[in-house]
């Protein structure tokens, strides 16, 4: 199944049409309460069973929130998204994440439709 349209190139071999991916600006620093907050997947397995922990954390004012699902799917981020602006202190103003498929479809589009800027980490070079 695709997310995205294809796109038939010259060589009629079909493409996959991507979003555009904002990274993070360089020496990004936070003003304050609200500016900025970073989403994370954390993966725990015990005794065969797995569970997907979504982190969020403010980066100026260090508040964070967590929530564990048996599945990682970007519904269940989206959710966790809904949960942090009912509890967060501040409205929010910018979401940064990984490039995880758990924060594409459901979470972009949450994002987007709130008007909010959304941010992907930038790729570290491989030594």
């Amino acid at each position: 199944m695709r997310h995205a349209p294809r796109r038939v190139s010259r060589f009629a071999q079909g493409r996959v049409l991507r979003r555009p991916r904002i990274r993070k600006p360089k020496g990004y620093r936070p003003e304050g309460p609200g500016d900025c907050l970073a989403m994370d997947t954390i993966e725990r397995r015990k005794d065969g069973l797995a569970r997907y922990l979504i982190t969020c954390i403010g980066l100026a004012s260090r508040f964070s929130f967590a929530l564990a699902f048996r599945t990682r799917s970007s519904a269940r981020a989206a959710l966790t998204l809904a949960l942090v602006q009912i509890v967060f202190p501040v409205s929010l103003q910018r979401v940064l994440s990984d490039n995880g498929g758990e924060f594409a479809k459901h979470l972009h589009d949450a994002i987007v439709s709130q008007g909010l800027a959304y941010w992907h980490t930038t790729r570290v070079p491989p030594r």
